[in-house]
């Protein structure tokens, strides 16, 4: 079995296992640090997440023009490129520490109203141990991007697995011993360091990874800094949607509201991570196409391949946690969540999600096309109007009106005129996509209908009862898809490895 199909496999089990990891984590430390801290948190998070922006795009770039000179087989482009890369990272930590700075020092006028003054406090010291973080991901970011380039999807999945392990593991001690949400944040810290060292170690003894400081051709710097800016808007767009709710709810509300948010946020973020998990694996092989000159049917069919798996895959999460989702809250946040608009936040930004995710690898086809500045200036756009309407809906509605402004603005934008933009511009056919898409919902007519008698008839209270029934809405869901929605490549990628494991046990193989 090849890296790529290694790697969507241990994607999924990332995927899976921090989703895992953190229903079982989360929890846990709710209630060791109570709904106001669990706000604070959050709120730091919030604040010095926008740090990550000064990245500026450099490493989805990274990856097109390393896949420029590997097409040409220019290692020593490649050591020039690293190089540049390296002074880019080092400059944007040392930039990261006095932006950082400058948040710790104003946090009070953006949080003041809201938040006591022990909150602000904690707030800041939250604040600055993040910003070391972050500092230090930085030039470790050219580590983990040359292994991504080369497709060392194995070694890539088990770092991040070791990370999600290694997280809950460093802070639960910590938060035990009393050092509540200050041990979460420096515990993130130590991993960061550990995990970076290993892939140096990799990029150095596997890849034989070169630097070279050499000035780079004539052009490279500004091809390089005019592509990215257009990425680095999409990208601080993103992080504004995200992190926005949760800012103007502890400016508007306070930080109970953020709490409450924050529960039904964190569930989206683990629906979209298994949205991303394929479309991440392909997105080098789609930078390589546009390197050699692939035809927009290439790209159609490579997108439509990609978003079917991905439809399925989300359908079936959004559809069961419509149906399980408010006493899985209850269960896992606490009883107090489950009164509280945490499910109907989670179900808005869920079924928001359903469009953008299945086109998932549509945003690297664009950048990889060089077509990716009309997304980043429109989502700009959408960005203000996310802002004003965020504001006054927050005032109204709480939790629930930030969850309705981000529905809107994500259906628009992806929904309606990206999907335009893709058949106008980047040449896909849009109309076989949502053909190949809309033919697979036959199979999930079945499953609607057993969902919705689980959540007429039966008492899905509690833990037993949350898996029992889970568990068979995803059987009627899977023998449905199975022959109403899948093609035979898609039953193949089942079929193939499953045989393989039978043939070796010396049963018989599926037909």
């Amino acid at each position: 079995m090849n890296q790529r199909k290694m790697g969507v496999i241990l994607s999924y089990l990332s995927a899976g296992l921090a989703t895992v990891i953190s229903l079982l984590y989360t929890p846990l430390m709710l209630r060791l640090l109570g709904q106001s801290e669990y706000g604070v948190y959050n709120t730091a998070l919030a604040f010095i997440s926008y740090l990550s922006l000064m990245q500026f795009g450099l490493n989805s770039a990274f990856a097109r023009f390393y896949a420029r000179y590997q097409t040409a087989n220019d290692r020593d482009g490649i050591k020039r490129l690293n190089g540049l890369y390296m002074k880019f990272y080092l400059v944007i930590s040392c930039l990261s520490v006095l932006a950082g700075a400058v948040l710790v020092r104003y946090a009070h006028i953006f949080l003041g109203a809201k938040l006591t003054a022990a909150e602000l406090e904690k707030t800041r010291i939250l604040m600055r141990i993040l910003i070391v973080n972050t500092a230090l991901m930085f030039p470790i970011t050219l580590f983990s991007s040359n292994i991504t380039v080369n497709e060392r999807y194995i070694f890539a999945r088990l770092m991040t697995i070791l990370k999600q392990v290694a997280s809950p593991l460093v802070a639960i001690p910590l938060l035990l011993m009393g050092y509540d949400s200050v041990g979460i944040v420096v515990a993130t810290t130590i991993i960061t360091v550990v995990i970076g060292t290993c892939e140096l170690i990799y990029c150095v003894k596997k890849l034989h990874m070169g630097i070279s400081f050499r000035r780079v051709e004539k052009g490279l710097l500004k091809e390089i800094l005019v592509f990215t800016s257009y990425i680095f808007i999409g990208t601080m767009v993103t992080q504004i949607n995200w992190s926005l709710g949760r800012i103007v709810l502890a400016s508007t509300v306070g930080a109970v509201a953020v709490a409450i948010y924050s529960v039904g946020e964190q569930l989206n973020q683990y629906y979209i991570s298994m949205s991303t998990t394929v479309s991440d694996v392909f997105a080098p092989k789609v930078y390589r196409m546009a390197s050699r000159g692939a035809s927009n049917r290439e790209f159609t069919e490579l997108f439509t391949r990609v978003g079917r798996i991905q439809f399925l895959i989300m359908a079936l999460i959004s559809t069961g946690f419509i149906i399980l989702g408010r006493d899985f809250i209850g269960k896992w946040a606490g009883e107090e969540y489950y009164h509280s608009d945490a499910y109907l936040c989670a179900v808005l930004l869920f079924v928001a999600n359903i469009v953008h995710g299945t086109q998932y690898l549509g945003i690297t086809i664009l950048q990889a096309k060089n077509l990716h500045k009309f997304r980043s200036l429109f989502y700009l756009g959408l960005c203000v109007v996310n802002i004003g309407i965020s504001i006054p809906l927050s005032k109204a509605f709480g939790p629930l009106g930030i969850a309705l402004a981000t529905f809107l603005i994500i259906t628009l934008g992806t929904g309606v005129v990206m999907n335009i933009y893709y058949y106008k511009k980047a040449k896909l056919d849009i109309p076989y996509f949502w053909r190949q898409i809309i033919s697979m919902c036959k199979g999930l007519i079945i499953p609607a209908i057993a969902g919705a008698l689980i959540m007429m008839f039966c008492d899905t209270s509690g833990w037993l009862r949350m898996i029992l029934f889970g568990g068979i809405y995803t059987v009627i869901y899977c023998v449905s898809v199975w022959f109403l929605s899948m093609n035979d490549y898609e039953r193949g990628l089942i079929k193939r490895p499953v045989n393989k494991i039978l043939a070796k046990l010396h049963l018989k193989q599926l037909p």
